[in-house]
């Protein structure tokens, strides 16, 4: 009768802890719209104020996050709308474990393509940036989900009258034999140069470009003609940001991307940051193990154009 007691008050016991384990991993969920059409929003950045940590809406624009009522307020930013920030606490707009986020639309106006009046003296001259087609000495992995890599490209003329069509980016199509037919969420975009510093300024195209990426592919080349973005005259920063990676039971695993890459040897600037974090710029570092200075490695991106010539 004891024994049978004592194993009672075990199960009791552990059924207690497991509750209270329960209660405190309970995840509770976020979901941002559009404030003037109720549409929800993909793949937004939310960072919470309190430890930093953050992550990405999925495409119905929900995010779960584990004990949201301990975070005081977010940041969430996404192209095409106001950055805000939101307090958690005592939030109205709540359905169930849902909280509600409402951004605002913003507008941003893109600079058109000016050709001269007389079309018949203009000549059409295309060419690709960038290195896209360098060597590949190594697979250079990104990090952590939420991670952005932007490679600086000059613009070699100064020529305002040259338009921006495509974007290249040379990844690594490896297969992880873990995991059949992976595929690598990524969003891509173009900055122009901010105006006191070298480092991306505002984007270039105001909207999200997400592509998902197959394992195997081995390279992404987006044309975005239909943007008419003209290359700034002191260049531009192209851009790549990891938002995870799925298999083909659209679950999550946390294998960072690899991008084909090339050692520095023409002074090409990188700057890196994570979610909404500021940029840094990518710098050698000397390895005190080896004695070496350690290299940066460049990525192979660039972009194809057409310059207007007259």
């Amino acid at each position: 009768m004891i024994k049978a007691f004592q194993i009672l008050l075990i199960i009791l016991t552990y059924s207690l802890y497991a509750i209270q384990l329960s209660a405190q991993q309970r995840l509770s969920y976020a979901k941002f719209v559009n404030k003037n059409t109720n549409k929800p929003i993909s793949y937004c950045t939310i960072t919470c104020s309190n430890d930093q940590t953050g992550g990405f809406s999925d495409s119905l624009g929900i995010i779960a996050i584990q004990n949201i009522i301990n975070c005081d307020k977010i940041l969430v930013t996404s192209l095409g709308y106001k950055s805000e920030v939101f307090m958690v606490k005592n939030n109205p707009q709540k359905n169930k474990d849902t909280l509600l986020f409402y951004l605002t639309p913003d507008t941003l106006k893109l600079e058109e393509v000016q050709i001269a009046k007389d079309a018949t003296k203009i000549k059409l001259v295309k060419y690709n940036l960038g290195h896209f087609n360098s060597k590949k000495e190594v697979i250079d992995r990104t990090g952590a989900i939420g991670n952005t890599r932007a490679l600086y490209i000059k613009n070699p003329t100064n020529n305002t009258s040259t338009k921006i069509t495509k974007i290249l980016y040379s990844i690594d199509g490896l297969r992880d034999p873990l995991f059949d037919n992976q595929s690598a969420m990524v969003r891509i975009n173009l900055f122009r140069k901010a105006e006191n510093s070298d480092a991306p300024g505002s984007p270039l195209i105001n909207e999200d470009i997400i592509i998902r990426t197959k394992k195997g592919q081995g390279q992404i080349i987006y044309d975005v003609s239909k943007y008419n973005i003209l290359l700034p005259k002191d260049g531009v920063f192209i851009a790549i940001q990891w938002l995870g990676e799925l298999t083909s039971k659209i679950k999550p695993i946390n294998i960072s991307p690899a991008l084909n890459s090339h050692r520095n040897v023409d002074g090409s600037i990188m700057y890196f940051k994570f979610l909404d974090k500021e940029w840094s710029q990518t710098r050698t570092y000397f390895n005190l193990r080896t004695k070496k200075e350690v290299p940066v490695w460049v990525p192979n991106f660039g972009i194809s154009v057409i310059e207007y010539r007259n």
